[in-house]
């Protein structure tokens, strides 16, 4: 079994004062997880050892002149190889990366991807370049789907991870008769995605945003959610965190 951990930790800094960081460390090394997808991570959460590669730079100002990334991939035991941080070139720059590695003699793919949040660049300081309410979303499946997921790397064995930004199911975020809750049905129509949870059984009030969509190749074992209250005092992270162990067939 492949165990993935998946959770988008608020920025965690390693120069944070409050014990967040430390905190997600310990329980990132502690979950012993064979793949991890942080979004919006500084590289210094990760596990020791290991080998990580990450999204380029989005224009996310400071945060990435500190070293922080939208994306960042790793994995406890094979290097990266055939590294892709584009996709498309319809996809907005520093939110995606995909990467492959061996496993027990297999190829899997692993996609690392931050969907753009409801107001992305919706501000009016965007002037002219200035997007409605969820259009960088939509923008970011067409992308995904018309140019991204046909190509032959994704067909077998390859893992779509990351922050989604939509419920799945979706309830309040985004509706679920809005375009872009079309838009995402279509786009994983041939995809599993077992982090689409109800959120009643698993006490964390609303779906999950941070997903892992697999490609039918696999099997699905165990999954549990990583509370973004946990055990310390403070909020880990403005997303619960997920971690699910599958088998490759």
């Amino acid at each position: 079994m492949i165990r993935i951990l998946n959770w988008n930790t608020q920025i965690a800094s390693p120069r944070g004062v409050n014990g967040r960081f430390e905190t997600i460390h310990g329980l990132l090394t502690g979950s012993f997880s064979d793949i991890i997808c942080l979004t919006e991570a500084y590289p210094e959460t990760l596990p020791l050892g290991g080998y990580t590669t990450s999204s380029g730079l989005a224009g996310w100002g400071r945060y990435e002149r500190l070293g922080a990334r939208k994306v960042v991939l790793w994995n406890a035991h094979y290097p990266w190889y055939d590294i892709d941080q584009v996709g498309s070139p319809g996809l907005p720059e520093g939110r995606f990366v995909s990467a492959k590695m061996k496993w027990a003699g297999l190829e899997i793919i692993v996609a690392g991807m931050c969907i753009p949040y409801r107001n992305y660049r919706n501000n009016q300081s965007w002037g002219e370049k200035r997007k409605a309410i969820w259009q960088g979303a939509i923008e970011y499946l067409d992308a995904l789907r018309e140019d991204v997921l046909p190509q032959d790397r994704y067909r077998t064995h390859a893992i779509l991870i990351g922050d989604f930004n939509l419920q799945i199911p979706p309830s309040t975020y985004p509706h679920p008769s809005s375009e872009v809750n079309q838009k995402r049905e279509q786009t994983f129509a041939d995809w599993q995605i077992p982090t689409a949870l109800e959120p009643m059984l698993y006490d964390i009030g609303k779906p999950l945003i941070d997903h892992i969509a697999l490609s039918p190749d696999f099997e699905v074992g165990i999954l549990r959610v990583i509370n973004q209250y946990s055990t310390h005092i403070l909020s880990l992270s403005d997303h619960n965190g997920v971690v699910i162990e599958v088998a490759p067939i």
